[in-house]
């Protein structure tokens, strides 16, 4: 997922065919990407124990963290 430019929210990591899990207790996960000079340099990636937890909300508060990032770094 670290390749891709885009916001990445996996509700059920069982129902993606390639996923490569950090921990056996991974159910969801939620990755936004840190974007410099529009390139790709690093992410802000989220694990949960819990199935489905990430809602529109937390993608939008998490995109603002990165964008800081970018405008920090």
């Amino acid at each position: 997922m670290a390749e891709s430019v885009k916001i990445i929210m996996v509700q059920d990591v069982t129902q993606v065919e390639n996923y490569i899990s950090c921990g056996l207790d991974v159910q969801s996960e939620i990755v936004v990407p840190v974007i410099k000079n529009g390139r790709f340099v690093a992410e802000l990636d989220i694990d949960s124990h819990s199935p489905a937890p990430f809602t529109e909300e937390d993608n939008d508060f998490l995109t603002k963290i990165c964008d800081l990032l970018n405008e920090r770094f």
